[in-house]
């Protein structure tokens, strides 16, 4: 996975998280299910399946939650992981 595609996933990984309502985030969830689905072929399926972590926690984050700090922790987590294989 080159820097460019790595820039594009955090980007839509911090749009979807920073929407305000699950309806707002949900074309930038969609582009970057899509985006995962595809960096994923070229992946190590430990990675691949951290990525995918990240991909649904910012989902889950997304919008008004109870829980949002927690969610978002749990996100960038997966997300160091991801990052530094």
């Amino acid at each position: 996975m080159n820097v460019a595609e790595m820039k594009e996933i955090r980007k839509l990984v911090d749009l979807v998280v920073s929407a305000s309502t699950k309806a707002e985030a949900e074309p930038h969830a969609k582009r970057l299910d899509f985006v995962v689905a595809q960096a994923r072929e070229t992946l190590d399926p430990y990675f691949a399946g951290k990525l995918r972590e990240v991909a649904t926690c910012a989902r889950s984050a997304s919008g008004r939650v109870s829980d949002k700090t927690h969610r978002l922790r749990v996100m960038e987590n997966k997300w160091y992981v991801f990052e530094n294989h």
